[in-house]
């Protein structure tokens, strides 16, 4: 009796299997499977979303600065620290930006500036924003899915499908926004901090000054003077704050002025900046409201 018992547990859990297997078939049942798909990490959203454009489902992707932080004062955390250290590939900005990179690995050869084919503007020292354009996007593109395309070569020819369709789609939105800018009266602007450079010469843009000379520090009243004379001499309207960092040192300014203060974001991954293409339209649009 109880050899039969048996039997009928035995046909009860076989046959329970045999219909998780015929009617969930994609579902995993074993403790034991992990996920094996490359690593990649990066230090930016607008890193973060061209890998996962690139990649697809070919590839897991984790973003290190989380969306609202910023590159300047970023403090990693232990989740962070895990992630860069398990990465296959770690896609950076370098030039200063997220440096911090090489303090948090074991193994720096992991880190890989996508900055290969950009023409970096260089003063001082070579500005890192590089990614604010969209023609600089798509050379950031092909560079990881060359690097990408590496790690899984019998993935290539989705990885290269996948990105050509995504040049296209860079593309056709670069002309449209630089069709909208062409039409701007007013294309001179003041930014937070010198951030804008590659974005304003690639949408037609001039750059007359900005109103934190160094991130991190309240603008001086020496400062506030001769930004004044720039406000008055160009005829503005508006000054362009950033999310990442408090604008509470130039609200006086703005008021006195009768200014409007809009903001541009040079990082994005919120609502109205959930992918990279949306940030730089998102940007964009914030010039052709408010410059009058």
């Amino acid at each position: 009796m109880r050899i039969v018992r048996l039997g009928i547990v035995l046909f009860i859990i076989c046959m329970g299997i045999f219909f998780l297997w015929k009617f969930f078939p994609h579902a995993s049942f074993s403790l034991e499977q992990t996920d094996t798909r490359p690593l990649i990490v990066t230090t930016i959203f607008p890193l973060y979303d061209i890998a996962k454009q690139v990649g697809g489902d070919t590839i897991r992707v984790e973003l290190i600065l989380p969306p609202g932080g910023s590159e300047h004062t970023f403090e990693p955390t232990p989740k962070a620290q895990r992630a860069i250290e398990d990465a296959d590939i770690i896609f950076s900005i370098g030039h200063g930006l997220d440096n911090w990179l090489y303090n948090l690995t074991s193994d720096p050869s992991k880190i890989l500036p996508v900055d290969s084919g950009i023409a970096l503007k260089e003063d001082k020292e070579i500005d890192p924003h590089y990614w604010l354009t969209l023609e600089n996007g798509a050379l950031i593109a092909s560079f990881m899915a060359v690097r990408i395309g590496e790690l899984i070569p019998e993935q290539t020819e989705e990885i290269r499908l996948r990105t050509e369709a995504y040049l296209v789609l860079l593309a056709s939105t670069d002309r449209d926004l630089k069709d909208r800018l062409s039409h701007l009266v007013q294309k001179k602007i003041v930014t937070f901090h010198d951030a804008w450079a590659y974005f304003a010469e690639a949408y037609g843009l001039e750059i007359v000054g900005t109103f934190e000379p160094t991130a991190g520090r309240e603008p001086t009243p020496q400062y506030l003077f001769a930004l004044k004379e720039i406000v008055v001499k160009n005829h503005l309207s508006a000054l362009y704050a950033e999310p990442q960092f408090s604008s509470r040192g130039i609200e006086s300014f703005i008021k006195d002025y009768d200014l409007t203060l809009a903001v541009l974001d040079p990082l994005g991954g919120g609502e109205l900046t959930s992918s990279y293409i949306e940030l730089i339209t998102y940007n964009v649009e914030t010039i052709l409201h408010n410059q009058k």
